[in-house]
């Protein structure tokens, strides 16, 4: 994954989505009962690095792009009425770099959030975790039910 996004760099492509998975695998896990379901997200990451390698060996950057947005943009069809807000002031308000008020919105959200919607995959504690982990624990939430979701669908 370094490697991918330093090509891209090199190629002055865009990695954020790189850079977000590399800080993903590496998220320190700090409660026991997320293990099972945080393992399941980075095995999904580890099955597409293939595919991934192989689009940027192939200047195919849209394909690259599509692989990374299925695991980190997933959006189940079913979810409680304000999830998208509360995933937008997650994602976008909870970094370090945004005023106090914005963050403590954010925050107030991802409680929301994992009541609400997160509760049936991880654990969120959002006062006692980083911002990295509890977007991590977001999107591991996301990308499980969505994958429930389709299986649902197919049967």
């Amino acid at each position: 994954l370094k490697e991918i996004k330093d090509i891209l760099k090199l190629r002055h492509e865009e990695y954020y989505d790189v850079e977000t998975v590399i800080r993903y695998m590496g998220c320190k896990n700090t409660l026991k009962e997320n293990l099972t379901s945080v393992e399941r997200f980075k095995q999904g990451i580890i099955e597409i690095i293939p595919d991934l390698c192989d689009a940027i060996d192939s200047l195919n950057y849209e394909m690259a792009t599509e692989k990374l947005d299925y695991i980190l943009h997933q959006r189940p069809w079913k979810m409680h009425s304000m999830a998208n807000y509360q995933l937008g002031k997650i994602y976008c308000d909870l970094n370090e770099t945004q005023i106090v008020s914005k963050r403590e919105w954010a925050l107030e959200q991802v409680e929301l959030f994992s009541k609400e919607f997160a509760k049936k995959w991880v654990t969120i504690i959002p006062q006692e975790m980083s911002f990295d982990e509890i977007k991590l624990l977001v999107t591991v939430s996301c990308y499980l039910e969505k994958i429930e979701q389709e299986k649902e669908k197919r049967t």
